[in-house]
């Protein structure tokens, strides 16, 4: 919205308004004789071409104040597409991650009830519930003693911490 409402002010700022992307829209009536709610519209088609990197042509950026601010708009566009798009591969690996340790965990349950002779029926119930505990407990923090100790013992912790 913002940026359209800017986009219209390109024009609104210009000293001749007929030279600016308002004053050359070419539609059955030119768009300075149309109402502010359809100004808008045509502004926010604009800024979505330029956001969706479609750019029919209809519309053109041609005073050196409407290219600064489409130049400006490209760029908050690509930001916004590569903020989405890391999103989207945050979601996809979280999703990866979340299947990976599930397996993991009923890859050790199945060797613990071979090595135990398990019963099928306790088997399949633990199984049931291990799946939906692990989908909780792949998001909370695990402790690892060797990590841990690693940390402690490294040369950046301060000995006066270590030794308490």
């Amino acid at each position: 919205h913002l940026l359209a409402c800017g986009w219209y002010l390109t024009a609104a700022l210009h000293e001749n308004v007929a030279i600016t992307w308002v004053g050359r829209w070419s539609s059955e009536d030119t768009l300075l004789n149309k109402g502010p709610f359809y100004q808008w519209l045509v502004s926010m088609y604009f800024i979505l071409t330029i956001f969706t990197t479609v750019g029919f042509g209809d519309i053109s950026a041609h005073t050196d104040l409407e290219i600064c601010f489409v130049a400006l708009v490209m760029i908050v566009g690509a930001v916004v597409h590569s903020i989405v798009i890391s999103e989207v591969i945050q979601l996809v690996t979280a999703s990866d991650k979340t299947s990976e340790f599930i397996k993991k965990q009923m890859l050790l349950l199945e060797a613990f009830a071979n090595h135990t002779d398990l019963d099928k029926a306790f088997y399949r119930s633990i199984q049931k519930d291990l799946r939906e505990r692990s989908k909780v407990l792949v998001h909370k923090p695990t402790f690892d003693k060797e990590e841990m100790e690693q940390l402690l013992m490294s040369k950046y912790m301060p000995m006066d911490i270590v030794c308490r």
